[in-house]
């Protein structure tokens, strides 16, 4: 071990160098430091890359969407009328049974639903609850009533016309406010009264359309220039005339122009503007990286619901049959299923029927002086034996389950 000696001035210039080089190792040195207007510094970046990807996720989602919306109009336009007038002509006699059994089933299930709470909670018997339930529904019939009321004042109205026909426009207007209004018939009213009432009538009128015709101007002339130069624009691209209506996307973009130009929303006219550039083509596009991205994250939300719309279309009877490759088998398919739902809506009617007949039985039993057995039907309790194997094997007859069809 070698061992040194030093005076003590040598010492304490040893120690003191010793301190600052550790210091200087446990320090950032002057040089590391970063000037602290260095977050603040502005950097160019080139976008053209950012924007060319954002238009191509744009145009990529538009051309699906235009792909999407012919599929969906082509369904609704030829495919889904044609099986409709197919199911017509070969299984509407099985409709109309299916039809008309789902009618009956759903106003015998809220009889039964209405009187079974009505006996829980009050203790009353059930079929006498549901029998006058049944005879108020089917003496009562609001709709007809209020086509009667609507008959009628449809019919006064046209009378009213008539003897306004002689007068002018103007008072004919004033007449229509008294009867609306006021409710007061203007024939029934005194000479003097109509004539000061009209007067009144016109001195408010012509205030009323000097103050709309001055807000009206001064709405106008409030309108920012921007919002006028994008709004022109756009009814050059989106006019009807202009050939864009051929695609329901762009045909609903048209109200969306009007909507946004009459709230005066520049935020909308933009994306718009942007929509309708994108859709042009070509690399000539003057809007901002935001709004490319904007409009191609709208363009993935509405590709993303037809999606999901034509999936459900591809699912449907219709869509199935249209493009089967043996009609025949289809045909065979759909009216045994078709059978089926009917023989189940039968089995279910039939249910209710019993049901009902068990209240009605145990109603009878309950009177002072029941009937005899022989003069009884006995009632089947729910679900007893009413299977639809049984209801299968039930005669032509039978009016409450039919299950034979003659094809």
């Amino acid at each position: 071990m070698a061992v040194f000696f030093f005076s003590h001035t040598a010492a304490t210039v040893i120690s003191r160098v010793l301190k600052k080089t550790r210091r200087n190792h446990t320090q950032p040195s002057k040089c590391d430091k970063k000037p602290p207007h260095a977050e603040y510094r502005i950097v160019p970046i080139d976008s053209t890359p950012l924007c060319n990807e954002a238009l191509e996720a744009a145009r990529t989602a538009m051309r699906e969407i235009s792909r999407l919306n012919k599929q969906i109009a082509e369904f609704e336009r030829t495919i889904e009328p044609a099986f409709s007038r197919w199911e017509r002509d070969n299984i509407g006699e099985l409709l109309s049974r299916e039809s008309e059994l789902e009618a009956k089933i759903e106003a015998l299930s809220e009889l039964i639903e209405f009187a079974t709470m009505q006996a829980f909670f009050t203790g009353k018997d059930p079929y006498e609850i549901y029998a006058k339930a049944a005879k108020g529904k089917a003496s009562s019939a609001p709709e007809d009533k209020h086509a009667e009321a609507t008959e009628d004042t449809d019919q006064r109205e046209d009378e009213a016309r008539a003897r306004d026909a002689g007068y002018s426009p103007e008072e004919q207007d004033f007449r229509a406010h008294l009867r609306t209004i006021f409710g007061r018939d203007p024939d029934s009213m005194r000479k003097a009264e109509y004539r000061h009432m009209f007067s009144e009538y016109k001195t408010w009128r012509a205030k009323f359309e000097e103050t709309t015709a001055a807000a009206a101007s001064a709405k106008a002339k409030d309108i920012p220039a921007r919002i006028k130069e994008l709004y022109r624009h756009l009814v050059r691209r989106l006019h009807p005339d202009s050939g864009t209506q051929a695609d329901p996307f762009f045909a609903s973009l048209w109200h969306d122009l009007q909507e946004a130009y009459n709230n005066r929303d520049l935020e909308r006219l933009e994306i718009l503007l942007t929509i309708t550039e994108v859709n042009k083509g070509g690399d000539s596009i003057n809007s901002s990286l935001y709004h490319i991205r904007l409009v191609a994250k709208k363009m993935t939300s509405t590709l993303f619901g037809l999606e999901k719309r034509f999936a459900g279309i591809r699912k449907s009877d219709a869509w199935k049959f249209w493009h089967v490759n043996d009609r025949r088998q289809a045909e065979i398919k759909f009216r045994k299923a078709a059978k089926e739902r009917v023989e189940d809506a039968e089995m279910d009617l039939a249910k209710l029927e019993a049901e009902i007949a068990h209240w009605k039985s145990e109603a009878l039993q309950k009177q002072p002086n029941p009937p005899r057995k022989s003069d009884l039907k006995s009632p089947k309790p729910l679900g007893s034996s009413l299977q639809k194997t049984s209801l299968r094997k039930k005669s032509p007859s039978s009016t409450t389950s039919q299950t034979s069809f003659d094809f």
